[in-house]
């Protein structure tokens, strides 16, 4: 039985070359992203990859998700990877709450939430969680 990963922030960087990989291993692979064009270029260019439009930033935006995945995938995921991302390149003086709010809800909440929302797929293949973090949580501004 073929497994099937989902990679958020898919259509670019690190996203897309794991989908590359996953897809070329023959794995059923559903990327997310903001970019539509880009989410459709690599569908056209990689046969059977699946998109679904993601922003996390805005609210209920996961529910697209799950329903791909319990309509189209019956249900089942082994993997979820939570790698979207968003930095504001700022010096510190010149950092907004807005920016830092935007950050955290991009890679603190939303992956928080689209887990949660996975749990009972994950559950069901005994499926594996992988974070993707960003250098910029370890790195003085």
């Amino acid at each position: 039985m073929k497994k099937n990963i989902l990679i958020t922030g898919g259509s670019s960087g690190i996203g897309e070359g794991l989908a590359r990989y996953f897809h070329g291993k023959g794995w059923q692979v559903l990327i997310t992203g903001r970019n539509v064009e880009r989410l459709a270029a690599l569908k056209k260019e990689l046969s059977g990859l699946n998109t679904v439009e993601y922003d996390s930033l805005k609210e209920g935006e996961e529910q697209g998700i799950v329903d791909f995945i319990r309509n189209e995938w019956n249900g089942r995921l082994d993997v979820l990877v939570n790698n979207a991302g968003h930095v504001a390149l700022t010096p510190l003086e010149s950092i907004h709450k807005a920016s830092l709010e935007e950050m955290y809800r991009v890679h603190l909440i939303a992956p928080t939430v689209l887990t949660a929302a996975c749990l009972g797929f994950l559950e069901k293949t005994k499926g594996q969680i992988v974070n993707v973090s960003s250098s910029h949580g370890i790195k003085a501004f």
